[in-house]
């Protein structure tokens, strides 16, 4: 068995479509009206609001800590930490569990949406123009009838940096 090299540059997904994936699918979410994507391999549950312990000296993207059945995982301000301006929500979040190649943590939004199919060549790369969202934490965009989705590059949202 081969281990396959992993370009450091290169997203989940794009590994995936690499590998030759023609279908892709996503856990969507908001955050207040914008629609966001995460490869739905990546995630590994979806939450309630939980009890966060906040943790002193941390990121100002640091909610602080959450327990999951007595694992200890890190709950990401996901607004602050992709650059969007907006307050969070007042209302009780969910949170989704996310995994990357070395790190799992939550990512606190404000609604859940459906898990979606796209057909992995439809999946187009973020505009130069974009403005509000840190660009390295996008993987791509797919177009829909009355919204864009805005897919979500984990690796780099959890990278410490």
């Amino acid at each position: 068995m081969t281990k396959e090299v992993v370009n450091e540059n290169e997203s989940f997904t794009q590994r995936e479509i690499r590998k030759g994936a023609k279908a892709l699918q996503f856990a969507t979410f908001y955050l207040d009206k914008e629609l966001f994507g995460i490869n739905i391999l990546q995630v590994q549950e979806i939450l309630m609001h939980q009890r966060v312990t906040p943790v002193p000296l941390a990121d100002a993207f640091v909610l602080g800590l959450i327990s999951i059945r007595g694992q200890i995982v890190t709950a990401v301000d996901l607004r602050r930490r992709i650059g969007i301006a907006t307050q969070r929500a007042a209302t009780k979040a969910y949170h989704i569990v996310v995994k990357s190649q070395d790190a799992v943590a939550s990512l606190e939004v404000d609604r859940i949406g459906e898990v979606m199919a796209i057909s992995a060549k439809d999946l187009e790369p973020p505009p130069d123009t974009l403005k509000g969202i840190d660009p390295r934490f996008l993987e791509g965009m797919y177009p829909l009838k009355h919204e864009i989705l805005a897919v979500l590059n984990i690796d780099q949202i959890l990278a410490a940096n």
